[in-house]
């Protein structure tokens, strides 16, 4: 069972977020810095958008007082967090080029690569550190999307890092348990005020940070429990987070089918297309949420198969994924019937 100090840790975080986010929602409010409505925004009236700034607090105070004398073993961990979040409060604040945050996740990644916790694939270590990357930026990209509808992002966060914990279990590692308890006090502590209706906004600064953590619980999970030959192990993070990371890769897809830069914004994502078929969006949460612990328990199920058996899971559950998100419009055939032309607040950045 995880220890106690990890469960006091997520008490932790809870209560940093529960308290700080309500003095964020006030200087948002007399500062006014609000995400506006506009045609990739469906709320309808504006709102605070640095409840990342929470979050954050909330995830290094967390892990950090959790870790102890330990705690420089995360510094690589809390560095990227530090970069990513100072440049997404400036996005928050200015609209940042998005080709300068890619280009800063990308150095994240590689970062994080080469610190140890690259995908050993390859007999290269430069293409490892890559494979690395890749994954980091694609997280981040993920749930950088995600984060266009009220809870979604906070509640798909909280499933995935109980996932990460109840897979642990006795072995879980000091670091990766730090992270994901931290992840799970902040996430349930900021859903109580992004519930819908929300109150405040992750903004950049809290999705990019939260896509990070994720990716860095997949990369550690791979570092220290696969051993390739198991390869339902080693794809167990990625079967958690599939719902994210399945609309994010539809999204580009339909993106690059269409000639337009991955980096501009539409409205076909899963969330979006739930919304417009009738669906309210504490429905839409609550939907998002159940298929992401439904993915934690077939990602969970996978690993006590055989390896021919957990590979069938994994691919039998992907393409029904898959096959729901395009029967409901991930990839439209026909003319788009939304606006999508106007950069979308959270698009790859």
């Amino acid at each position: 069972m995880i220890e106690m100090k990890f469960i006091l840790e997520a008490a932790l975080s809870f209560l940093i977020v529960f308290v700080s986010t309500p003095a964020v929602i006030v200087a948002c409010n007399f500062l006014k810095l609000h995400d506006t409505p506009g045609p990739l925004k469906i709320h309808a009236r504006p709102i605070p958008r640095l409840g990342g700034v929470a979050v954050t607090a909330g995830l290094l105070t967390g892990a950090f007082v959790a870790l102890g004398v330990k705690a420089e073993d995360a510094l690589e961990f809390a560095s990227c967090v530090a970069a990513l979040a100072a440049v997404g409060i400036l996005d928050d604040l200015f609209d940042v080029s998005p080709y300068i945050r890619l280009a800063l996740q990308i150095a994240v990644g590689i970062f994080i690569g080469a610190a140890g916790w690259g995908i050993a694939l390859t007999n290269s270590s430069v293409v490892n550190v890559l494979l690395g990357c890749a994954v980091v930026v694609f997280f981040i990209n993920a749930f950088n999307f995600l984060d266009g509808s009220d809870g979604l992002t906070a509640g798909t966060t909280a499933a995935i890092a109980i996932a990460f914990l109840v897979a642990a279990g006795p072995s879980s590692f000091a670091i990766s348990s730090a992270i994901a308890c931290a992840l799970l006090g902040s996430s349930l502590a900021f859903l109580v005020f992004n519930w819908p209706p929300a109150r405040v906004f992750l903004g950049d600064s809290g999705s990019t940070v939260i896509g990070l953590s994720i990716a860095f619980l997949a990369l550690d999970h791979i570092k220290n429990l696969a051993t390739y030959s198991r390869p339902a192990a080693d794809l167990f993070p990625f079967v958690v987070a599939a719902v994210p990371l399945i609309d994010a890769a539809l999204a580009i897809a339909r993106r690059l089918a269409a000639r337009k830069s991955p980096l501009r914004g539409d409205r076909f994502h899963g969330y979006d297309l739930l919304l417009e078929r009738g669906f309210a969006p504490r429905a839409v949460a609550i939907s998002m949420v159940c298929a992401t612990l439904v993915s934690a328990a077939v990602g969970w199920i996978a690993l006590r198969l055989s390896a021919a058996a957990g590979m069938v899971t994994i691919v039998a559950y992907t393409g029904l994924l898959v096959s729901v998100s395009i029967w409901l419009g991930a990839l439209p055939l026909r003319a788009p019937r939304r606006a999508d032309t106007a950069a979308h607040r959270s698009a790859a950045t």
